[in-house]
């Protein structure tokens, strides 16, 4: 099962350059294909090495004062060669952070998109991080670790089930107006 997760981060303070190419820097790509241009970044392999790299990407940016957030976009990777059986998956240090998030499904190439889009919606409920209904998705709120393993357990159904689709993502960390809401 492969991914492809093209991100870009937004850092909002002065010294957002180097927050976001030293998060870049310090992620353990050597599962993953990866590739950094001007925009965004690219890791593609495996589902479960995917996610570890951005979830590692997450971590490491997070100074837990900084307000930032990573815009995602998963889509259904090719098969050219990546290896992922033979790889143990990446070590990711224990971070205990709240996420606001928001997701949306696209199943492609099928007219009947409700029902994957409403399973995604049910594992969300499951994880006990559904907040509300959103277009094609929902809002989430969760600890980070429930977030990530969310966006692997979506990733892996919609893998199973469609030859096609693509899952965007939007997470937030420090943000002021997560402290005003009710949680």
């Amino acid at each position: 099962m492969q991914a492809e997760c093209r991100f870009s981060l937004s850092v909002m303070n002065d010294d957002y350059a180097a927050m976001i190419m030293n998060a870049i820097a310090c992620v353990d790509v050597s599962r993953v294909q990866s590739h950094t241009d001007a925009l965004s970044t690219t890791y593609r392999g495996g589902i479960g090495h995917t996610v570890d790299a951005l979830r590692s990407c997450f971590i490491i940016i997070n100074d837990r004062k900084t307000h930032i957030t990573m815009e995602a976009a998963f889509t259904k990777g090719g098969s050219d060669g990546i290896q992922t059986v033979a790889l143990s998956r990446q070590a990711i240090p224990d971070a205990a952070f709240d996420v606001l998030a928001k997701y949306a499904v696209y199943p492609l190439g099928t007219m009947e998109t409700t029902p994957y889009i409403m399973y995604t919606e049910q594992l969300a409920k499951d994880s006990g991080i559904f907040t509300n209904q959103a277009p094609y998705g929902a809002e989430l709120y969760g600890d980070e670790k429930s977030i990530f393993a969310f966006i692997q357990n979506a990733l892996s159904y919609l893998d199973g089930e469609l030859e096609r689709y693509a899952l965007h993502i939007t997470l937030s960390v420090n943000s002021p107006s997560v402290n005003r809401r009710s949680k």
